[in-house]
């Protein structure tokens, strides 16, 4: 039997000792409780307790007893010899029997004349004496022997009571223990999420570099620290941003990226590991090195080279070779007289000036840089208000056939006259436009002027085959471009056949099966296809002759040198004769000089398109030249 709990655990057997004895004493019946164990643990009256068995020879010790209670027998009654009963009642708690409790009585529970007729003699009574004992107790036996069951059963209730309460009482104390190490364990695990948030909000999660918040802990003490010396030393900032690295999460993943990650992270304490150089996970794809003491630009040379010879080389990463490249801004401070967010702008500003020098480069910050990109942010806050305010407005340039001087088409070109800048060139503006996408919006826009001018004209009869308009690749890239370029057909009502789109070799490459999907589209309801800057982009005559193009326009490049030697003149040729095999216009652009209009004409070129004809035109202008119905010519433009 598997006992929870003991006796002496439940009640307190002093306590325990003083009821007994005082029961005892009121009951005049001697009392002992015996635990599970065999040992008696408190007692009153002992001595008189009756330790023989009416039944001679029969084994009345407690060990017995004890084994009939585990038996599973709930009450004993026994016969002494002496004349009375012993009564032995269990005590059970919680279904399980812990102790014993046994008293006497000097009385029979049955009347056996018999049996005590024979145990006169032992006791020396006389035969009458003894007889006459035994018939006066026969009627004391009922009620004597009830009254003391009900006494054994009332005390065996009240210390089953006493130690319901005791185990209720533990039961409280474990559930409060319970709730104590639920509540030590939930502070320890909380403890120790409060130690990996308080990791998390000073170092990186990927790469375990401390992270932008620490730097400007330290930054700022750096800062304080220099600004209060005579002879400080100057700092430095570098800025290292991934090349393309978004690409990498796109195609790879970002598990994929996170290992990137944290290669470069290992990577750069490596190359830093022997210089006074701090480095920090600062953006997504971006780390900052801090080197607090500069003495000459030399030193940052070196630095700077040692990184980037690293990211020349490929890395292997699973299954995997990656070639990642990094562009580096640096700047170089002085503690008194600049803050920490100029010094962070100014460092990530010649960041993004060493990317669009190219792969693995790194720039030293410079004033120009700081005006150059304000310029930019001025540029784009204008670019948001110029179509409400209407200052954009198209000129068109005319295309003209080499053979007979006649307009046979324009490209219209967007202009920009801001109230606030004066003119801003397409060169500046427009690829901060594709990079805001606000190019979107103004696209829309120019295709929608240029088809209500192409309509107008169409109205008046002039002469002119289309009007041609350039799509950048963001424009190209969204999902609704077609749909876009239908609906103002639709709604301009004019010929899809009088209406041209032009794209470069690096507009179609992005995407390149999608694209030409949306031209073919395009191209089944008439509309026509020109590849612009034809041999300055990839130039894959494999997948030109997948391209559903109309025609391809040579770019100015090659145009300028073919006045300069036989070489370029065969590239024209080869060009032009390639072209028409695949039955392609060609369109010559940025022509010059009249003897680059030779050359073109000997060489079957179609069209000719540059200011030696005209400079792009206002749309009164052009309509006048189409107006008058004359052939172009030299004086004429």
């Amino acid at each position: 039997m598997d006992i929870k709990y003991k006796f002496s655990d439940l009640i307190s057997l002093k306590k325990l000792q003083s009821i007994i004895e005082s029961f005892s004493n009121i009951a005049q019946v001697p009392i002992a409780i015996y635990d599970i164990n065999e040992e008696m643990v408190v007692f009153a009256k002992k001595r008189d307790l009756c330790v023989k068995s009416l039944k001679l020879n029969y084994d009345y010790s407690i060990q017995k007893v004890i084994q009939r209670i585990k038996k599973g027998e709930k009450h004993l009654i026994e016969i002494c010899q002496d004349g009375g009963i012993n009564i032995v009642g269990t005590i059970v708690i919680g279904n399980e029997t812990i102790a014993v409790i046994m008293t006497s009585k000097f009385y029979f529970l049955e009347f056996d004349k018999e049996q005590l007729t024979k145990n006169i003699g032992i006791y020396n009574f006389s035969e009458y004496e003894g007889l006459k004992g035994i018939e006066q107790s026969k009627t004391l036996i009922s009620e004597k022997t009830n009254t003391l069951l009900k006494f054994v059963e009332e005390f065996i209730q009240m210390l089953i009571d006493m130690g319901y309460d005791s185990m209720q009482h533990f039961q409280n104390e474990k559930k409060i223990k319970k709730a104590h190490d639920k509540l030590y364990n939930l502070n320890k695990r909380l403890e120790s999420e409060r130690e990996e948030i308080r990791s998390l909000a000073y170092n990186d999660a990927v790469t375990g570099l401390p992270n932008k918040r620490i730097f400007y802990k330290i930054f700022n003490a750096k800062i304080l620290e220099n600004s209060l010396k005579e002879n400080a030393l100057k700092g430095s900032l570098l800025i290292l941003g991934l090349n393309n690295f978004k690409n990498v999460n796109d195609t790879l993943g970002y598990d994929f990226g996170d290992k990137i990650l944290k290669i470069c992270g290992d990577k750069l304490k490596k190359i830093l590991l022997n210089d006074e150089a701090y480095i920090f996970k600062f953006e997504s794809d971006k780390f900052l090195v801090f080197i607090p003491s500069v003495n000459e630009e030399t030193f940052l040379i070196n630095i700077v080279e040692r990184i980037l010879q690293v990211f020349k080389e490929q890395w292997s990463i699973q299954r995997y070779k990656i070639l990642i490249t990094v562009s580096i801004g640096v700047h170089i401070f002085s503690y008194t007289d600049i803050n920490n967010e100029t010094i962070i702008k100014n460092a990530d500003s010649a960041m993004y000036k060493a990317k669009e020098a190219g792969l693995n480069k790194y720039v030293f910050y410079d004033k120009a840089i700081s005006e150059a990109l304000e310029r930019k942010v001025k540029i784009e806050n204008c670019l948001n208000k110029a179509l409400e305010n209407e200052e954009f407005f198209l000129c068109y340039q005319p295309q003209v056939n080499v053979f007979n001087n006649q307009i046979e088409g324009f490209e219209a070109l967007l202009r920009w006259n801001s109230k606030e800048l004066g003119f801003v060139s397409p060169a500046e503006f427009i690829p901060i436009a594709e990079e805001t996408g606000l190019i979107i919006p103004i696209g829309r826009w120019v295709i929608k002027t240029a088809c209500i001018q192409n309509k107008k004209w169409s109205e008046k009869n002039y002469k002119f085959d289309h009007i041609a308009v350039n799509i950048s690749a963001v424009q190209l890239q969204q999902l609704d471009f077609v749909n876009t370029v239908k609906s103002i057909l639709k709604e301009t009502g004019i010929r899809a056949e009088s209406f041209e789109i032009e794209i470069t070799e690096s507009t179609l490459i992005k995407s390149l099966n999608l694209n030409i999907k949306k031209l073919e589209e395009l191209k089944s309801i008439g509309v026509k296809i020109a590849l612009d800057d034809f041999g300055t982009g990839y130039s894959s005559l494999n997948y030109l002759k997948m391209l559903p193009v109309n025609r391809i326009k040579i770019d100015k490049s090659f145009i300028d040198d073919i006045c300069r030697g036989a070489n370029e003149e065969i590239i024209i040729e080869a060009l032009v004769f390639l072209g028409h095999k695949m039955n392609l216009d060609i369109v010559a652009e940025g022509v010059e000089l009249e003897e680059q209009v030779e050359i073109l004409k000997n060489k079957k070129c179609d069209k000719i398109q540059g200011y030696y004809f005209s400079k792009p035109l206002k749309k009164l202008d052009a309509e006048n030249i189409l107006k008058t119905g004359l052939k172009f010519n030299r004086e004429s433009s």
